[in-house]
């Protein structure tokens, strides 16, 4: 039997949790998303200098990480470009295929909602398993680094 002490979060009321020892962020953040329904707000809710920031960290990554897999693998693939044992080609190629997966599940997704939003406007759930995709891609890359 789990104590509901343990799990706050998982309460069904829709009273926010006032706990000194919570973060006063999270607060501010649930209290956004109660308000606003997850949605747009309107421009105060974000300042304009870090969204443009956001918009165009996340446009050169999304571009420069697919173009340059996409450069590598056709290079790798079509004219044979690495001159190394097959192995580390195969890791290689890997690499570039889970860097390509990562710019589509993971950063094209937040780039769609930046430029049109600058609140998340998913849910949560899909903030969750954008979270575990990360997580998926970024062990997939170690592991095949550790290989390397």
């Amino acid at each position: 039997m789990m104590n509901d002490d343990f799990w706050p979060w998982f309460q069904t009321t829709t009273a926010l949790p006032t706990e000194p020892s919570l973060d006063k962020f999270v607060i501010r953040v649930a209290q956004s998303i109660e308000n606003n329904s997850g949605g747009f707000s309107g421009a105060h809710d974000f300042a304009t200098g870090p969204l443009i920031a956001m918009q165009t960290w996340f446009t050169v990554s999304f571009i420069l990480g697919v173009t340059g897999n996409c450069f590598l693998l056709h290079a790798i693939i079509r004219h044979q470009a690495l001159k190394l044992d097959k192995m580390s080609v195969w890791i290689i190629e890997n690499l570039a295929v889970y860097d390509i997966l990562n710019c589509f599940f993971v950063v094209l997704p937040t780039t769609i909602v930046y430029y049109n939003f600058p609140s998340w406007l998913l849910g949560v759930e899909f903030c969750i398993g954008q979270a575990i995709i990360l997580y998926v891609f970024l062990v997939g890359n170690i592991i095949l680094i550790v290989l390397l």
